[in-house]
């Protein structure tokens, strides 16, 4: 395949597909969860008193320690499987994806010291495949784990992750049902609400995230903030936009200046067209962790705003940091594909790298980015045909009506048009600074 920077020449004008990348940081942070779920046990002690920057110092403590530990003794195989889940934490909180790949490399080599009852090490390892969007071998060394400990929880929802990665979301709720009577806990939980999501169940999964908070308590202040966070994007796409914020200023509260906070409330800000805030709050949550997506979204607002020296400043960034992202193993491709496709650059590169991430892993996602993809090169027929499926569970993201309704109006299908319009005006036709005003257009025609 083509890469990126060999592809990409002249204007770079563009938004980050925000809903695909909350997806995958989404499956990140399941997947760390059930990893610390697996390693200390849900009845470890509580540590909700400790304020995050408490938190993150005695993070750093612990991996210095069992840094120095493994390097006494190359073989302590236990040692490595507690550094690997600290990697995978402190990545969350840091954005550093290179503990990814140190996360990757404790695994592997206490699972090689220790190939038999390594159950750590097998949950570890599946972690990191669900990071990196590898859901096959997730899916191989969760069953390896379950194998060893079948009345764990944290095998059951990983299992699950890996099944919805590749939209088999049957067998996900199967795998959830199971997990949930060992340990309805919030890495349990916070799954639920993520499935009832994608099938278009809205009260559910919001009573799930509201339930996951509540059994949350005794995890790192930071998980906490993160499902707050994830409750506040469900209401983001909802339409509900003060309840949104309401959820964002909470994690802010759990964790201040957490970097998916700040930008999930600059999110609402945005839509809310109180931009001057929304760049505020794009602008800490990129000095404290620079994420693609919310670079782009900062960008988006500049343009929005006719600032566009400055909303280049910051699309310059979105693809260096992405190739950070992919040199250390994780795969954008889909996340790319949509990128591309939202803002008609490199059409075919798009529709190249949606197929290849559709044949990969075929969920609601991936066909909403194909979908796109197909669009933007003016195959109509088909972008239709992958549309429907994107839509065909009622997933409640705008940006897959929005998608629907202008393929539909393309090839001439008013009704159908105007019944993914419907759909896109009771969700939130603003999920997009950029593609507010057209979705605003097709909503208010209904």
């Amino acid at each position: 395949m083509t890469s990126i920077g060999e592809a990409r020449t002249g204007r770079r004008s563009a938004t980050w597909a925000l809903a695909l990348w909350s997806a995958a940081l989404l499956a990140a942070g399941l997947a760390v969860m059930a990893a610390l779920y697996a390693l200390f046990g849900a009845d470890r002690p509580a540590v909700a008193t400790r304020t995050a920057v408490e938190e993150a110092a005695a993070r750093e403590e612990r991996i210095a320690f069992f840094e120095a530990r493994a390097a006494a003794d190359p073989l302590d195989y236990l040692s490595l499987n507690v550094l690997a889940t600290q990697y995978m934490q402190r990545a969350r909180e840091t954005g550093d994806v290179a503990d990814y790949r140190r996360a990757e490399a404790a695994a592997a080599t206490s699972l090689e010291l220790a190939p038999q009852d390594n159950y750590a090490g097998l949950i570890n390892m599946a972690s990191v495949r669900l990071v990196q969007h590898d859901f096959a071998a997730a899916a191989l060394r969760g069953r390896e784990a379950m194998a060893l400990k079948p009345n764990e929880a944290a095998p059951y929802g990983l299992l699950a992750d890996a099944m919805v990665g590749v939209g088999q979301y049957d067998k996900a709720s199967d795998l959830l049902a199971s997990a949930v009577e060992v340990e309805a806990g919030l890495p349990v939980l916070s799954r639920l609400a993520h499935l009832a999501f994608l099938r278009g169940d809205e009260f559910n999964a919001v009573d799930f995230w509201r339930q996951a908070i509540d059994r949350g308590e005794g995890l790192p202040q930071e998980n906490l903030a993160w499902a707050h966070v994830q409750l506040g994007e469900t209401y983001f796409a909802v339409g509900e936009l003060s309840k949104a914020a309401r959820e964002h200023e909470t994690a802010l509260e759990r964790y201040p200046e957490y970097a998916p906070g700040l930008a999930g409330l600059g999110r609402v800000r945005a839509a809310q067209l109180r931009f001057d805030d929304a760049i505020d709050l794009y602008l800490r949550a990129v000095a404290r962790l620079p994420r693609p997506q919310y670079v782009s979204a900062l960008g988006d607002v500049y343009a929005v705003l006719g600032r566009q020296a400055e909303a280049e400043e910051q699309y310059a960034l979105v693809e260096a940091i992405a190739g950070l992202y992919r040199s250390n193993g994780i795969n954008t491709d889909l996340e790319i594909a949509a990128y591309y496709a939202d803002h008609d650059i490199e059409p075919e590169l798009a529709l190249e790298m949606a197929r290849a991430a559709y044949e990969a892993a075929p969920g609601v996602y991936a066909a909403d980015a194909l979908a796109w993809a197909l669009y933007r090169n003016g195959r109509y027929e088909e972008a239709a045909t992958y549309s429907a499926e994107a839509t065909a569970l009622g997933t409640p993201e705008p940006s897959f009506y929005y998608h629907a309704a202008l393929v539909s109006e393309a090839l001439g299908d008013t009704r159908t048009a105007l019944e993914y319009s419907r759909r896109l005006g009771e969700l939130n036709p603003r999920f997009s600074p950029l593609h507010a005003q057209r979705a605003l257009q097709l909503a208010e025609a209904q």
